[in-house]
């Protein structure tokens, strides 16, 4: 609470109420019989001033809202990557209800606006638009703007024609077995770092940051294992925490990539702690390793229509697809927040395969 109160020289108090600063500041004054008397009128104040707080919020415009308490709740903790999903949610938010202010909002002016979301965009873009809202729209409830979360029950659509169907995301398994066997088999000189680090997601299906962010303290030989406990945000060109707790993890490494990374260390290391680090001392950019990816599938006459990332799809769903493999132990390898991650992303028939699933399909159901 913003206020003082002064014992006056006949023994009443003067109690003196101030908010805010500069040409805004607000500055009331009144004197008072008791000391109680004061501190109950600079509570009222103090309410009255926080009331008319919340009708001005209430009614400036959602887009505004949205902007505000993304700049001062996420734009400081999320990675430069992120800060783009958050920029483009404002834009679309403010092409469809840019004069709609944050007292009119309801649940079905919501999902008339993710029905029109839907009809334009990709359901992954969607998702991440819903997400965001729904947490901006949390932060008002808590303020005591909004009584309920207006996007509690909004249904999340997305158009099919925009999205990446399963032959994106994932490449075949034969594919896989083509682009892997190559990395393992070919020689890597002091320019190939883009390709050594695609070696290394295919061998173990990290993130791409995740690789670039690599120490040799990381790489344990003797044992077959790779600690990764970091990661490199190309968009803001530093070094920075992995994307959950739960990434930081050790991962079993196999022979081959063993082999590739002693040799890397014995022939090219350029006296930097970072694995992948040029004679510079500059770590690869994530899309300098994608256009390699995409040169490399054109060589192997593979369409390049994936991103690296893509082989950490694949490596996922392999392991998913192992019965022997307890899906919460991929999830760790993994490095995500907890299993329901893995299992909605992962849960699903590889490219290729769909042939096998439909002959036991038939063969069940012919019995």
């Amino acid at each position: 609470m913003a206020g003082t109160i002064k014992k006056l020289l006949d023994g009443r108090y003067r109690a003196q109420y101030t908010s805010g600063s500069g040409p805004s500041r607000i500055r009331h004054t009144k004197t008072i019989t008791s000391r109680r008397l004061a501190q109950t009128w600079l509570l009222d104040q103090e309410q009255a001033n926080r009331s008319g707080n919340v009708r001005m919020i209430r009614n400036c415009y959602f887009v505004d809202y949205f902007k505000t308490w993304y700049k001062l709740f996420k734009a400081p903790i999320v990675s430069a990557a992120t800060k783009g999903t958050y920029k483009l949610t404002y834009q679309h938010l403010k092409a469809l209800i840019s004069t709609v202010k944050l007292v009119q909002l309801n649940r079905t002016l919501l999902q008339s606006v993710f029905n029109q979301f839907g009809q334009l965009y990709s359901k992954e873009t969607c998702r991440k638009h819903a997400i965001q809202v729904k947490a901006c729209l949390a932060n008002a409830q808590y303020d005591g703007l909004i009584q309920r979360n207006l996007m509690n029950g909004v249904v999340v659509t997305g158009n099919e024609e925009h999205s990446r169907n399963d032959n994106n995301k994932y490449l075949s398994g034969d594919d896989f077995l083509k682009i892997r066997n190559y990395l393992f088999k070919r020689s890597y000189g002091p320019k190939d770092a883009n390709y050594l680090i695609l070696a290394i997601i295919s061998a173990t299906g990290a993130r791409v940051g995740e690789i670039i962010g690599l120490k040799w303290e990381d790489v344990d030989a003797k044992r077959h294992q790779l600690r990764i406990q970091r990661s490199y945000d190309s968009a803001a060109r530093k070094i920075k925490t992995t994307k959950t707790v739960n990434a930081v993890r050790t991962i079993p490494l196999v022979d081959d990539a063993v082999r590739l990374l002693c040799s890397w260390h014995d022939n090219v290391k350029w006296g930097t702690d970072f694995i992948f680090a040029s004679n510079e001392k500059r770590l690869p950019k994530a899309s300098n390793v994608n256009s390699a990816f995409h040169t490399l599938q054109r060589h192997l006459g593979i369409e390049a229509i994936h991103s690296p990332h893509t082989l950490r799809h694949t490596v996922a769903s392999l392991l998913v697809a192992r019965p022997e493999l307890d899906v919460t132990y991929v999830s760790r390898l993994l490095g995500h927040s907890n299993p329901a991650i893995t299992q909605r992303y992962y849960l699903r028939v590889l490219p290729g395969e769909h042939q096998k699933e439909d002959a036991v399909a038939l063969n069940t159901i012919a019995l």
